[in-house]
This record gives C-alpha cells, structure tokens and sequence, in this order.
C-alpha cells in the first residue's frame, strides 16, 4: 500500500516538474510569440513603472481623480486615443502644482520621464479664438522594435486655483502574438531571391552561404504579425497599382520543395505592405517590419540577373 502511496506522489510530482518546464519554455519564447494575455499583462506593468518614475516640478504632488485640484477640464476620456487604436490600453494620474503653467510645462520638457524623449507638443482648443487653456507634451520611448508594443506619455496641464493642474497619461500598446508553430525550422541550405519590377523581367539571385541564410531566417522568426489595427491605414492595404517587390524561397536544397516563400513589396516604408508568409505551402498571417529582411539581401538584390518573368506564383 506504502507503494502505491509513494508511486501516486511520485507520478503527481513528474507531472506538475512536465507541466512546470512546459511553462517556462513557454516564457523563455520570444516576446513576438506571447498571447494576447501576457502583451496586455506588460502594458499594465509598464505604465505603472512610467508613471511611478516620472519626476513632478518642485512644489508639485498627486491628486485623486475626483480632487478640486484635478481641473474638471482636463478629466474624461484619454485626449490623444485614435478611434482605430484598439490595442491601446492607458493609466491616467492627476498632478497639482505651486508654480504658474509656462514653468510647470518648461520644466516638464526639461524632465522626461527616464529613458523617453519628447515628441510632440500641442496646445488647445484648435479651431477655438482665445488664449489656449490648456498645454500638453508627448513622450515616447524610442525603441526600435519594442518587444511587446509601443510605449508613450502625454503630460497636459491648465491653470487651476491660480497655479497648475496636471494630467498624466501613461499609455501602452500591446501586440497580437504570432503562433509558435510559425516559425520557419532550421534545415534550409538554399535561398533564391528574386526581384521584381513592373513592366520588366524579373532578376533573379541564389544564396546558399549557411550564415546568410541563417541570419534572413532569425530575422522572420523575429518580426511581429502586422496588426488588425493600424494608426497609417486599414489592415492589409497596399494599394491598387502594381509595385516592385522581392519574392525569398527557402529550400533544404536547390530541388527540394520550398520551406517558405516570403514576398514583400516595396517601398516598405508606405506604412501598408506587409510580409506576406507562406510555410511549407500554408498561408500565414502576415508579418510587419519587412524591410529588415530586405536590409539584410540588399548586397544579394544588386546582384540579381534577369530571369524573364517568373513573380510570386507557385
């Protein structure tokens, strides 16, 4: 019976150590490829460390929201929320301070909050005569391609009781994940490029330096899905002409059935043409930051050769 006893214990503790290390390979995957839950998750613990690390002018202190010294004018709905940013959540403190509104704001753009820069000022009402009553600034932190979302504060402040009321938003975006199974599987040898353009034969280029490849797979492996929402244009719009693009077609080796075949159009920086991605013959959602994959064939796309007209097609 004893065991048994000591079988049963044993099978529960394998099972809850299986369970365990199934989690935190799940939390060592790249941030691109967390759910939905765990993005929001990090939006919330962001902008509770910006807005507990943001520094107040001398004589300034928080207030509630529902203080005499929250300007009732500055309360309401977060005032530079876009009507298709779906994804963007945000938390909002209220600050008073002893010191006139030119000082407050002054030293505010000299005291961003730490690791931001100031992007964008604004004062208001627009399209209203009148002195403005209201001054705001726009901090963002510049990442590059941040893990899980951008990352921004507006600071906006009113004359209040004869000095300064502040509100402070501290706002998140946070990314739709990408399915771990997406990911393009070590095993390719072979790359062909090949660079198409309107109206002339395609150029065609092979890779088949191992680190190159390598290289062009980490970086896909890398990129985010583009996301349902967009501050530059509606999902999936390239427009209607045709453009230039670059079609990429991975193989384990030069006859082999291809891995993946990835093509973006060009120019990427249009903001709405995304990579589109096709593994081992399933299309995937498409993924943004194309133009770091093209960055890293440029050297390959210059010295593509023309094939005739070959484009995307299977």
């Amino acid at each position: 019976m004893r065991l048994r006893a000591v079988a049963a214990v044993a099978l529960v503790v394998a099972l809850l150590t299986a369970a365990g290390a199934r989690a935190g390979r799940v939390e060592r995957l790249p941030p691109r490829y967390v759910s939905d839950a765990v993005s929001q998750r990090a939006t919330q613990r962001d902008m509770k460390r910006h807005l507990a690390h943001l520094s107040l002018p001398p004589g300034g202190r928080y207030v509630g929201a529902h203080s005499p010294l929250a300007a009732k004018r500055l309360r309401g709905r977060y005032p530079f929320r876009s009507g298709v940013a779906f994804h963007l959540l945000w938390r909002t403190r209220f600050a008073f301070v002893t010191a006139p509104i030119g000082q407050t704001v002054s030293w505010l753009a000299h005291h961003p909050p730490p690791g931001s820069e100031l992007t964008y000022s604004t004062k208001g009402p627009m399209h209203q005569p009148g002195p403005p009553w209201y001054r705001c600034r726009y901090f963002e932190w510049p990442d590059g391609r941040p893990a899980i979302g951008e990352r921004a504060m507006s600071v906006c402040a009113t004359k209040a009781h004869g000095e300064t009321s502040v509100r402070i938003d501290a706002e998140a975006e946070w990314l739709e994940g990408r399915n771990p199974l997406s990911r393009i599987p070590g095993g390719s040898r072979y790359l062909e490029v090949i660079a198409t353009s309107p109206g002339k034969s395609d150029r065609r280029a092979t890779v088949t330096d191992r680190k190159l490849i390598a290289h062009v797979v980490a970086i896909v492996n890398s990129l985010p899905l583009t996301q349902h929402t967009s501050y530059t244009c509606p999902h999936g719009i390239e427009g209607q002409e045709p453009h230039p693009g670059v079609v990429m077609i991975l193989r384990a080796h030069r006859r082999a059935d291809p891995i993946a075949r990835l093509y973006q159009s060009l120019p990427v920086e249009s903001g709405c043409r995304p990579l589109h991605f096709r593994l081992r013959g399933r299309n995937e959602p498409a993924l943004d930051e194309g133009w770091l994959v093209v960055r890293a064939l440029d050297a390959t796309i210059a010295r593509a050769r023309p094939i005739g007209d070959r484009g995307f097609g299977e």
